[in-house]
């Protein structure tokens, strides 16, 4: 009967009799024509898909001709009543999937092992074991050496039987991909489970399994890994190896302990644990689920390679006790707990982690720390941010190594002095707190101003005073809030300078025992009246506010001595001061007072006074009356010239009277000192009578323009001051004839100085000039010319026009060589060349200079001294040293300045007579320069130290007459 009429569905009564059909067997014809329909039906799709679906039959036994479905690549025989599949399965070859689950079959023919089959599900069966031929199916395959010797199947499902064992021959199954085996009676997995390279996924749930054997960590292509309901007590640390399981179940066993290894499995997307009576994760990892558990054993198995441990978001109410077993947890050196539920932390939290630098506890609900936290000696970094302290934790104060402290969005209302003990605090986080104390002000500075601060108060009652100076505080510093400070009302000296206070706080008028109060630099705009009922203040400091009046009352305040008001907004002196009869001290700078009331004098006790930047363009005469006045400030005002009163007090001994708008004195001049600018006026007054005027050391930059309304000066100097240029008015000072412009920082010399015609002394020392102009040059009356210590590089010709010159100093600049028009200079009498840069000094300069008394030529790179020099018959002294001399010899050289010339002059000399007498010089040597010299005719060596007579001596032909006595000659030559 053909397979195709398996498509004749709606057929309900079918008729063959009569024909030569090969009957169906009866198991199928006794079900009913429809049944027999639908195994049609079935069959004529396998013709089709080569798929046979033969499943929920109610089959006893297989039907012969499925045998003859040779092209069939998948059997389902699932859910029939089968007790035994016939050995002719094996006809079959080109089976793949064979599928007999939910049947009674309790073994397989041996005969499959001829097959090739892939799939071999077997599940809810009656099988006791896993029937032999199972891993020799597929084996009988030849390959180029042979039979392979292993099975073709690569999934097998022997699951819900009563299976006791792994299959045998299972290491010959090295095929297997998926191995199902739950719900049996398996009481041990076997080492060769390793073996199965191929193996992804592997079910063995609901068995008796005791142990699992270390090898499954060699199973690396797992995906999927079930022992959940087994005996299991431990769990191999291995399978941390399987990285790529994606699904991982032990739930329902014995185990106490997850292996740290399982951090690993960072591909696990599903883990199922329940059912175990687990110590290590901790219940709240365990109760976040598997990937939490994970995630928690990644951390601590991280840690002990970083050192760094992170429990961050695990919804911790306390904190695992299984880190505290972990050999790592000593070398821990970071520790997060970031963002957990933690209410407190266990005291025996920091007994091991020795180590450890930073600790974040952040985001908790903690409210204290234990005792230990002490012994974190190594701790840097404290995050506390985010929890529910009201206070700081007193422990907090013994981690001095702290630099970095957050206890940021808590509820602290204070931070206490204690907190400066943390020396090493560098990051101090604390915003999000209801913090009162210190002041806003304070908190917004930064961290060294706030410990400045708490430092003032701590330090207040054990000095006697507090200095709260430059915090921007608008309000009375709160000491009641600082460790219960009652002492606040008993500290004698309060400074509360440079801050942002507008009104004179009312707490300072409870302060009975204040002998000083500085509120200096503040915005304090009137004066409490209150004020003046501190009985003991001596000193009230108020400058730079904006006060514009005082209290009628000031005058109580009998005892104080001080009164400072500098910089303020008084438009009149405030006469309320003149009251104070016992005031030592007044000080009214930077206001805007335009005169001095004549009661100032009732201040009889007044020792300084300052009214210094003011308007003032007098003072009253009966300042004078101040008989006890030391000091008096009145710079900086408008007064045109000094008040008679100061000149009828010479008991003053400090007199700032500059920068006022006084006639004939500069305005540089006015900067002075009050002392330098008397001593000017009255030099500038000296000079107009006796024509001299000297203003030497008066740190003066510009030259004076008031010394030009001096007439008929005859001498002026300003040396020693820092004066660049000369004026032009120069030229108008005719009768001039001394000018020390020495010490000062010149770089050049105005034309003006030819109109110096009776200059006969200019002195130009220690100043930058780097070269003499011609204007010097015409100053034909003088006599002597000093420019020393500067920086000349050359000398003009046009210097030879100083014929009365006879001094001239160039000692000490840059010169390399000298005209020889110098020569002109037949007047001169000394002449400093010294600690220059000369190579040669000529003959045709020095001859004409007869008159020279004093030469110093030392500290140049002369090569030989010129025997001109004999020509000097006035030298009285000589410096030659620290030149590069050759000529005259060292020999000579040595002798002193007194030989070396009576040498010169000797060798001069026999230029013209031809007599050379050089007796009683301490010779040793014949002079190697007087080789050249043989027109000698009288030699006269007599009285030296001659060893023996130079060869040169021979062929001196005119000589008529040699002298040797007294030498230490062996022999003539």
């Amino acid at each position: 009967m053909p397979h195709a009429l398996g498509n004749l569905s709606a057929i309900v009564d079918l008729q063959l009799q009569g024909n030569k059909i090969e009957p169906l067997e009866n198991e199928i014809l006794e079900k009913g024509r429809n049944f027999v329909a639908r195994f049609n039906v079935r069959q004529y799709e396998a013709v089709k898909s080569n798929v046979l679906d033969l499943s929920v039959l109610a089959l006893r036994s297989i039907p012969e001709r499925v045998f003859q479905s040779f092209a069939v690549t998948n059997l389902s025989l699932a859910n029939n009543m089968l007790t035994e599949i016939p050995p002719e399965i094996h006809h079959l070859t080109n089976l793949v999937v064979l599928d007999v689950s939910c049947n009674f079959l309790s073994t397989l023919p041996v005969d499959m092992a001829s097959m090739a089959l892939q799939r071999l599900l077997m599940a809810e069966n009656k099988l006791i074991t896993v029937p032999a031929v199972v891993h020799e199916i597929g084996a009988w395959k030849k390959t180029f050496k042979g039979t392979s010797g292993i099975a073709s199947v690569k999934e097998l499902d022997v699951s819900r039987n009563r299976v006791i064992s792994l299959p045998s021959g299972i290491e010959k199954m090295l095929m297997l991909e998926k191995l199902i085996l739950d719900n049996n009676k398996i009481n041990a997995l076997t080492y060769v489970i390793g073996v199965l390279s191929q193996l992804q996924v592997l079910n063995v749930a609901f068995n008796e399994i005791a142990t699992v054997p270390t090898e499954i960590g060699l199973c690396t292509a797992l995906t999927e890994l079930f022992l959940d309901d087994n005996k299991l007590l431990h769990i191999p640390g291995s399978i941390g190896n399987l990285t790529q399981l994606r699904l991982l179940g032990f739930s329902n066993n014995a185990i106490t302990t997850m292996p740290l290894s399982f951090s690993a499995l960072t591909r696990v997307e599903r883990l199922y644990s329940d059912g175990n009576p687990l110590e290590v994760p901790s219940h709240d990892i365990r109760k976040r689920g598997g990937m939490s558990m994970l995630k928690y054993m990644g951390a601590v198995n991280m840690s002990v390679d970083t050192n760094v441990l992170s429990l961050a978001s695990f919804c911790l109410e306390e904190i695992p006790r299984e880190i505290f077993v972990y050999k790592a947890v000593t070398a821990l050196t970071r520790l997060s707990l970031l963002d957990n539920i933690l209410t407190e932390l266990p005291e025996d939290i920091c007994e091991r982690m020795h180590a450890l630098c930073v600790l974040d506890l952040s985001r908790n609900l903690l409210t204290s720390l234990p005792n230990s936290v002490t012994k974190l000696v190594q701790l840097t970094t404290l995050y506390m941010r985010d929890n529910r302290f009201v206070h700081f934790p007193w422990i907090l104060w013994s981690l001095t190594g702290l630099e970095t402290l957050s206890v940021s969005d808590n509820s602290v209302e204070a931070i206490p002095g204690e907190v400066m003990k943390l020396k090493k605090l560098e990051s101090f986080q604390f915003a999000g707190n209801p913090i009162t104390f210190p002041p806003p002000e304070v908190q917004m500075q930064d961290l060294p101003t706030m410990f400045k601060y708490l430092g003032c108060l701590e330090d207040a009652f054990a000095q006697k005073a507090c200095y709260v100076k430059s915090f921007g505080l608008r309000n009375f510093p709160q000491f009641w809030n600082y460790q219960e400070s009652w002492w606040y009302d008993q500290i004698p000296t309060l400074s509360l300078k440079d801050n942002s206070i507008r009104v004179i706080p009312p707490e300072i008028v409870t302060m009975s025992s204040l002998t000083e109060l500085m509120l200096d630099d503040n915005k304090i705009e009137g004066v409490d009246p209150a004020l003046c009922n501190l009985p003991f203040l001596t000193n009230l400091q108020l400058n730079n506010n904006k006060i514009r009046t005082l209290p009628d009352t000031l005058w109580t305040m009998t005892n104080m001595t001080f009164l400072g008001l500098a910089t303020n907004n008084f438009a009149e002196f405030p006469v309320e001061v003149c009251d104070c009869h016992n005031l030592k001290n007044l000080v009214l700078d930077d206001n805007n007072l335009a005169e001095v009331p004549m009661h100032i004098c009732k201040l009889e006790n007044m020792e300084i006074l300052s009214l210094a930047m003011n308007k003032l363009e007098a003072l009253p005469k009966s300042l004078e009356e101040l008989s006890q006045l030391t000091e008096l400030r009145v710079n900086r005002n408008k007064m045109r010239a000094v008040p008679e009163c100061i000149m009828a007090m010479p008991w003053l001994v400090t007199l700032k009277i500059g920068e006022n708008e006084f006639e004939h004195i500069t305005e540089e001049m006015s900067t002075k000192s009050t002392a330098a600018m008397l001593r000017y006026r009255d030099m500038l007054d000296r000079a107009k009578v006796n024509h001299t005027l000297s203003i030497t050391q008066m740190g003066l930059r510009t030259f004076p323009d008031e010394i030009s309304e001096i007439q008929g000066l005859t001498q002026l100097s300003i040396a020693g001051n820092q004066i660049r240029i000369l004026p032009d008015f120069l030229e108008q000072m005719t009768e001039l004839m001394r000018f020390d412009g020495t010490h000062n920082a010149l770089v050049v010399l105005p034309k003006s100085l030819n109109g110096l015609k009776h200059l006969l002394y200019l002195a130009l020392d220690h100043n930058q000039l780097t070269n003499l102009p011609d204007a010097v040059s015409s100053l034909a009356a003088l006599e002597t010319l000093s420019v020393s210590h500067n920086m000349l590089q050359e000398i003009s010709d046009e210097l030879s026009c100083l014929q009365h010159l006879t001094c001239l100093d160039l000692q000490y600049n840059n010169l390399m060589m000298l005209p020889d028009a110098l020569s002109a200079l037949v007047s001169l009498e000394d002449l400093r060349l010294n600690n220059n840069r000369l190579l040669e000094i000529t003959g045709y300069m020095v001859e004409p200079l007869t008159n020279v008394r004093v030469l110093r030529l030392n500290n140049n790179r002369l090569q030989y001294l010129p025997w001109e020099l004999g020509h000097m018959e006035s030298l009285q002294e000589i410096a030659y040293q620290a030149n590069e001399l050759d000529t005259p010899t060292p020999e000579i050289l040595s002798l002193g300045g007194d030989d070396l010339m009576a040498y010169i002059r000797k060798v001069n000399k026999s230029m013209r007579t031809k007599i050379l007498n050089l007796s009683h010089m301490r010779l040793s040597l014949y002079p190697h320069e007087l080789r050249s010299v043989t027109v000698i005719t009288n030699l006269d060596l007599s009285n030296n130290r001659l060893l023996e007579v130079d060869p040169v001596i021979a062929h001196m032909n005119g000589l008529t007459a040699l002298n040797f006595e007294n030498n230490a000659l062996n022999s003539l030559p």
